[in-house]
């Protein structure tokens, strides 16, 4: 029985930073190692005496001094413990400077540089390592750069363990911590902030007072603000807040803060510019330019790449950069007071509608929802009391007082052996949103084409590739076929993405585009535009298809090399420089904020929320041409939520959480209000609408379902854990949720078991044949004492078919787990989802929770204990052969990194270890040329694993030390396929030595010449003979020390005589080269 609860409208909440754990202050370490500095201005090189200051926030350490040296090395470690929150980590610099000390004055700077902490912490592991920072003098600019400083630059957790990476070469101009090739100049960022909207309330909401606030604007440790603006939830700053730095800066980021003006500088809101995301630096770029437009402000959880859940409101903003400027000091900052504008000559305002249905409500995590979950959706909003129509009037007001964005309490129902989820009985709720906002759709339609152009291309491209892996054609040239119908899918699109700029461009001059229309997009359409004519122009005058030997038609893409290859490897090379195009694109995709607030799907617990996700607005939005809607618009999505707080881990945006909160399924579509009729095309087949007063749901037929999941074996990688003791699988469909047996410690755990889950759904058979629910598949660990660890997780979406049968059964296939954006394995599996017949639901008996039902006659043989375990049928098991494998070592060239090196092979559950190099001075070959093995495994086309290479430095105590991999993924080209015995044996009773040019008559040799037979003497062939055992002696004392045993004697080819001609049997696959 569904039992709902209905709340009061969910307000946005605005706690302290102790609610929302993503402000929580941490303890994080800075290290930074100075190594050497190289090429400094120097006032007296004959002294050359030198140390290095490291500045970060008030803390401030100091090198030795090094004296007489024209290149110090300093080679000193330094370390900074700092207790903040990430975005105040991300907020501060380091500050290096080489000073020059001098006798009886105060010591010189030679040069200095400023290096921002969130660069450092966008860099792979939170580290710079051996990077060259340039030094230059700030009093005077017009010297450039006076030196380079080496340094390493790492941030880590407190307690957690630093990475340390391996560098072959130590290229200065290679390895700056500025783009090579640049040259700094002296700029003038001026920031102008006109205004906030929709401020929450600060301190002073509870007594119902308006907050005081004011902007402050922070950028390569400069800080500058705007006045404060009395009680008000819309202030009007109108000021510009000029900046004097280097342009390009290592400082990227230009965050703006708007604080409480009560004394406390509490913030309110935050957001961010990217210098990145609003410049280019092509050969038809622009210097950073923005705005005028919004910027979404979101709450103190603004942290790296997650900027947190809660709407604080919108600020309006315009960035300029004047380079060269010589006017002010650097460093310096100013602020001054300019002209206000009207909102109305920036955009239009349009009324908007959100619909979204929720079908599953699943994977709950009963610590984070409780007992009682709703779910809602919010969206930022601007005020807005100039709503002309009546109708969408009275529908916003009808929406705000019944909560139709929010489902209400329900209570949540267990699920054994884990999690919950909702019941939302014979109907699903559509959840609604209306609002009026300013129309910004052109920035989103654009993205949307060319996101939309790439994205067909990828999928294209990745179903040729697979094909290609699988051999799943019957000649190579029907991926060509494909290839080019891509390519020519893709110059369809381009065209079509042409002729709308092209009409934008046209009707810039109209009123209402050209106030949108800001200098940032201009440019981008611009740099668009001419990429996009660039690259369809060489989608166009290819010739890919014609494998044609004629030279004329091979231009552009210079094929003419390829021709000569085999038709498997053409595909490939063809493959590869059409990825590169779809690469060429997909940098067009800008990342820069439209103006618009995301869509937030909440998980509340009895009306306080804990868990949330963010969508944004272009994903969903609805055009009228099909090329420009969103990629999620009315279409059924999987969406997974994050905990606010997680019970599990102190701190949410730790790397080591990973939990989720619970799963989704829902629709989602946004649109304008004169546009919703066209939501009810988007209603998947099946399902009806029902509208009773204004209250909307969706309605369906009761379905029997059955879902089969073939859960085979897992390669997990062994930087995961290597204290595995029992893995097992939980998966997650339906609502329900199966697990499989427990695993021993093992790297590679094959459960070979068959999970079914029979769930009755609401829905309809043409929407499972369309677009089936998706199965969550996680891998976990435990121990002895009942802790559970979470390895990964993968969706696969089950394959729907009508035949009950085995023989049927979907195919075995390989999935990786990721665990956030680590990839931490492999799983082989298939999921299948079929519709049990009504002759079968007449005699099933259905519990009131449980998914598994009892046919008549087999409720004895379900309700066994868990030890009866179903396994996978045989037509689908991939079936191992025994191999053997010789590996012929030779030794290592050109690796400079090392000490005691050695080799790792790794295929399947294979280890091959070579012997270790003692000393890698004096001889750089293997000591032990051959190792011979005999392993079992699946190296068939379909389940190949492939074979890793590793390079390790081994030291002493058992220490151990990666360097680097190399990966083959297609083994099987290795193979050897050998004779079958009794072939070989009959094969070399009947060998014999035969030669074209000679033949014995008689003991006197006799040559063959044109039918011809010339007599040579018994004296020449003495001589002949001499030579040839002279030279075969020389031959075997280096190649034949001892007699070929029987193995290396196998490995020799074997001759057949053929009508005076020697043809060698072929003793390795001939497709060989093809697989490769």
């Amino acid at each position: 029985m569904r039992n709902v609860t209905r709340q009061k409208p969910v307000q946005l909440h605005y706690g302290t930073n102790e609610t929302n754990t993503e402000t929580a202050r941490q303890y994080f370490q800075v290290t930074v190692n100075v190594l050497e500095a190289r090429k400094l201005s120097w006032t007296n090189p004959h002294s050359a005496n030198s140390y290095v200051i490291v500045v970060i926030g008030k803390k401030k350490q100091r090198t030795g001094v090094r004296k007489h040296m024209l290149e110090p090395f300093y080679k000193e470690y330094f370390l900074f413990e700092l207790y903040e929150s990430i975005k105040n980590v991300q907020e501060q610099s380091i500050w290096l400077a080489v000073m020059e000390p001098r006798c009886c004055a105060p010591p010189r700077m030679v040069g200095e540089a400023n290096i921002d902490l969130g660069t450092v912490w966008k860099q792979p592991h939170h580290q710079v390592f051996h990077k060259w920072a340039q030094l230059s003098v700030p009093r005077d600019p017009a010297a450039g750069v006076v030196g380079f400083l080496k340094v390493d630059i790492s941030i880590v957790f407190r307690g957690d363990v630093r990475m340390m990476p391996v560098m072959n070469e130590d290229n200065m101009e290679e390895n700056l911590l500025l783009p090579s090739g640049s040259e700094q100049q002296r700029a003038n960022y001026m920031i102008t902030i006109h205004g906030a909207f929709g401020m929450p309330r600060g301190a002073g909401e509870k007594h119902g007072k308006l907050p005081s606030t004011f902007a402050r604007v922070t950028f390569c440790g400069l800080m500058a603000k705007t006045a404060v603006q009395p009680r008000t939830c819309n202030p009007m700053y109108n000021e510009q807040i000029s900046m004097v730095e280097m342009f390009p800066n290592m400082t990227h980021l230009i965050n703006i803060d708007v604080c409480s003006g009560d004394g406390m500088s509490r913030v309110l809101g935050s957001t961010r510019l990217s210098l990145e995301e609003i410049s280019h630096d092509g050969e038809n770029g622009f210097l950073p330019t923005f705005g005028p437009s919004l910027l979404q402000m979101y709450g103190p959880g603004n942290q790296g790449g997650d900027p947190g859940a809660c709407y604080k409101g919108s600020l309006l903003v315009t960035l300029k950069t004047e380079v060269p400027y010589y006017q002010q000091a650097i460093r310096s900052t100013s602020v001054e007071p300019v002209a206000p504008i009207k909102n109305d000559c920036l955009w239009t305002w349009e009324d908007f509608c959100i619909f979204c249905p929720i079908l599953e409500v699943s994977m709950l995590d009963r610590a984070i929802v409780g007992k009682l979950c709703g779910v809602a959706i919010t969206i930022g909003q601007i005020a807005s009391d100039d709503i002309e129509d009546e109708e969408f009037l009275s529908m916003v007001h009808e929406i705000s007082s019944r909560k139709l964005h929010y489902t209400g309490s329900i209570d949540v129902l267990k699920c054994r052996p884990a999690y919950g989820y909702l019941d939302f009985t014979n109907s699903y709720p559509v959840l609604q949103q209306a609002t009026r906002l300013p129309d910004l759709r052109f920035r989103m339609f654009r993205n949307n084409m060319v996101h939309g152009i790439v994205t067909d291309l990828e999928v294209a491209l990745e179903d040729i590739e697979r094909r290609l892996k699988n051999s799943d054609y019957s000649t190579p040239n029907d991926l060509i076929i494909a290839l080019n119908k891509a390519l020519d899918d893709a110059a369809d699109n381009i065209v079509k993405y042409l002729d709308i700029i092209q009409d934008h461009i046209h009707a810039s001059s109209s009123y209402d585009l050209n106030r949108t229309c800001t200098e940032l997009d201009q440019k981008q359409m611009a740099l668009q535009k001419e990429e996009m004519e660039k690259v369809y122009r060489q989608i166009t005058c290819r010739n890919i298809c014609e494998f044609t030997d004629n030279d004329d038609n091979l231009n552009t893409f210079k094929y003419k090399r390829i021709c000569s290859l085999s038709p498997r490897k053409r595909v490939k090379v063809l493959l590869s420089r059409t990825k590169s195009l779809a690469q060429d694109l997909k940098r067009f995709i800008f990342k820069v904020s439209d103006g618009s607030a995301d869509i937030v799907v909440w998980l509340l617990n009895g009306g306080s929320r804990v868990a949330y996700t963010k969508i944004p607005a272009s994903d969903i939005i609805f055009s009228d041409i099909p090329k420009q809607r969103g990629r999620f618009c009315g279409r059924l999505q999987t969406i997974y939520m994050k905990p606010l707080k997680c019970p599990k881990h102190s701190n949410s945006l730790n790397t080591s959480c990973f939990c989720s909160a619970g799963k989704i399924e829902l629709l989602l579509w946004m649109g304008l209000y004169k546009q919703i009729s066209a939501f009810e095309t988007y209603v998947p087949t099946g399902y009806k609408i029902k509208v009773k007063e204004n209250e909307m749901c969706l309605k369906a037929t009761t379905v029997m379902l059955e879902c089969r999941l073939f859960v085979y074996q897992a390669k997990l990688s062994s930087c995961v854990d290597n204290m595995f003791t029992h893995t097992f699988v939980r998966i997650s469909v339906m609502n329900a949720v199966k697990e499989t047996k427990l695993m021993q410690k093992s790297l590679a755990p094959v459960w070979n078991q068959l999970l079914k889950i029979y769930r009755m759904m609401f829905t309809s058979p043409e929407r499972m044949a369309s677009n089936p629910t998706v199965a969550t598949v996680e891998v976990y660990d435990t121990d002895d004492s009942g802790n559970v660890d979470f390895i990964g997780r993968c969706d696969i979406q089950p394959v729907v078919d009508d035949r009950h049968d085995y023989e049927h059964a979907p195919k075995l296939q390989w999935l990786d787990i990721h665990r956030g954006s680590e990839c931490t394995g492999q799983l082989l599996i298939s999921a299948q989802l079929l519709q049990v017949p009504e002759t079968l639901m007449k005699s099933t008996t259905y519990g009131p929770v449980e998914e598994t039902y009892y046919m008549s006659g087999t409720k004895d043989i379900i309700t066994q204990d868990s030890e009866h375990l179903e396994p996978i049928p045989n037509n689908l098991v991939p079936h191992s052969s025994t191999y053997k494998v010789d590996v012929y070592w030779w030794g290592l060239r050109d690796v400079n990194v090392t000490r005691k090196p050695c080799v790792v092979l790794q295929i399947d559950e294979l280890t091959i270890k070579s012997d270790i190099i003692i000393n890698k001075k004096s001889n750089v070959n293997f000591p032990n040329g051959r190792t011979s093995l005999k392993f079992e495994a699946i190296l068939s086309d379909s389940y190949r694993p492939p074979l890793t290479i590793k390079l390790c430095d081994h030291s002493t105590f058992g220490r151990t030390l990666f360097l680097g991999t190399n990966v083959v993924k297609n083994p099987y080209k290795y193979l050897v396929k050998w004779l079958p015995e009794s072939q070989r044996d009959s094969s070399l009773r009947s060998i014999s030595i035969t030669s074209s040019n000679f033949f014995p008559i008689t003991p006197i040799l006799y040559l063959k010449t044109n039918k011809t037979s010339v007599k040579v003497s018994n004296q020449s062939l003495n001589s002949i003979k001499k030579n040839s055992f002279k030279n075969v002696s020389n031959w075997r004392r280096i190649f034949c020390s001892k007699e070929p045993d029987e193995e290396e004697r196998a490995l020799l080819p074997i001759f057949t005589k053929d009508r005076e001609k020697t043809k060698p049997v072929d003793a390795v696959a001939k497709n060989g080269e093809d697989k490769d």
